[in-house]
Order: structure tokens, then C-alpha cells, then sequence
């Protein structure tokens, strides 16, 4: 048996394109969906439930950066360091307990808390936050799995962002014992969900070519 695990920026869950959204999640039919940039009104209902992370300030409460859809119980929601930019859950599996971390990791320009961070310094602050978390969590979770998913608004394996923030990742995934399942040169042309192209092509689970989102998988175990 193995689980079936996605990730997808939905690019704020416009209501009017939310319907083919939808559909192509229920076709996916994925055990586990961890979605960003999103909102309330691209409901997944029938058999998922979701954790949600907290509204994003200044987008109104029904815009979040992370949503987890889950058709496997919920054990416990987790703590996380900052609860508007992820959110964390375990969950019963038939492969046991797996705890997933949702994100989205700053891009090149965020500005940060006080509005004034130069290009690439929030991304990085943040990379070595996470992937502190990432270590403490994978600690507290010795007896399940552990995947982190989402957007990271950086490429692996691709050109999208350079050194150091790519390092400063791949080292944190390393850390935890996690490795990056969807590098670009992995995922077959064909199988994406081509979100950042402002257009919606029916495939299967992934990113767009510069596989920008990640799934992270215990690397101590075998993938799904």
C-alpha cells in the first residue's frame, strides 16, 4: 500500500476557476493534499478534512497560505513556530502515523515583518527557521513518517533561485533526513499541474517545470 501525496499553489483560489480547481483535485485522488496560497472557498468536502493554517493579515479570513486536506484521521493539530506561513498535523495512515509540515517559503522580494528586508535576506531567515523546526519535529516524530510539502519559491534542480538559499535548503532537508522528491529533472514533462502559467492543464501531481513546490519525504524510508 503507499499513500498519495500532493502539493499546488492555487494562486489565491479564485472563486470563478475554483470548479476545474476542484475537479482536478478529485482526480488526482490524492491520499493528501497540501495546499498554498489559498482560500476557504476552494472546499475539498466529501472525504477530506482540513487543517488550516492561520488567515493571512490583510487578505481578508477566508485567504490562507496553507491548507492540508487529509482523508486519513487527524491525530493532533502540532505547534509551529509561525502559524500564518505553515501548519503541521499528524495523521493515522495505514502506513502508520505521518506528520506533515505545510509551507510557503518567502520569495525573492518578500519584504519581511518590517517591510524593509532587501531581496533574498527573508527568504534565507526563514529557510534556516524552518529548517530548525524541521529537526526539532523530526525528533518528536521518531515512531511515524515525516513530509514537508509545499511552496518554495525556489527551484531544485533548476535555475529559479541560486545559491545560497538553495544550499541553505537542500542542508536543512539533509538535516531532518528528508529529501526533495520533486527536483525538476524527476518529474516527467507531461505530469504537472501547470498553476504559475495562468492556465490549468488536466495531469497529475506535482509543480510547474521549475518544480518550485517540494515534497519532502523521509529519506529513511521508502517513497510513496
Amino acid at each position: 500500500m503507499a499513500l498519495r501525496i500532493g502539493t499546488w499553489n492555487v494562486e489565491h483560489a479564485s472563486p470563478a476557476r475554483n470548479p476545474q480547481r476542484r475537479a482536478l483535485l478529485q482526480t488526482a485522488a490524492a491520499d493528501l493534499w497540501v495546499l498554498t496560497e489559498t482560500q476557504d472557498g476552494l472546499d475539498l468536502g466529501g472525504c477530506y478534512t482540513a487543517v488550516h493554517s492561520e488567515p493571512r493579515p490583510k487578505k481578508g479570513p477566508p485567504a490562507r497560505w496553507v491548507t492540508i486536506w487529509s482523508r486519513h484521521p487527524l491525530v493532533e493539530r502540532v505547534a509551529v513556530l509561525d502559524p500564518i506561513r505553515t501548519t503541521a498535523a499528524v495523521y493515522s495512515t495505514p502506513l502508520g502515523k505521518l506528520l506533515v509540515y505545510g509551507t510557503v517559503i518567502p520569495w525573492r522580494t518578500d519584504p519581511g515583518p518590517t517591510g524593509t528586508s532587501p531581496a533574498w535576506a527573508e527568504q534565507r531567515r526563514v529557510v534556516r527557521e524552518q529548517a530548525g523546526e524541521w529537526m526539532e519535529l523530526r525528533d518528536r516524530q521518531r515512531d511515524g513518517a515525516f513530509v514537508v510539502a509545499g511552496d518554495l519559491n525556489m527551484s531544485i534542480g533548476g535555475r529559479y533561485v541560486r545559491d545560497p538559499a538553495k544550499k541553505l535548503l537542500l542542508a536543512g532537508l539533509s538535516a531532518s533526513g528528508l529529501a526533495c522528491v520533486t527536483r525538476t529533472e524527476d518529474i516527467p514533462l507531461g505530469q504537472l499541474l501547470d498553476q504559475h502559467r495562468s492556465r490549468l492543464r488536466p495531469a497529475g501531481l506535482g509543480e510547474d517545470r521549475q518544480s518550485r513546490g517540494c515534497l519532502a519525504r523521509d529519506n529513511r524510508r521508502r517513497p510513496a
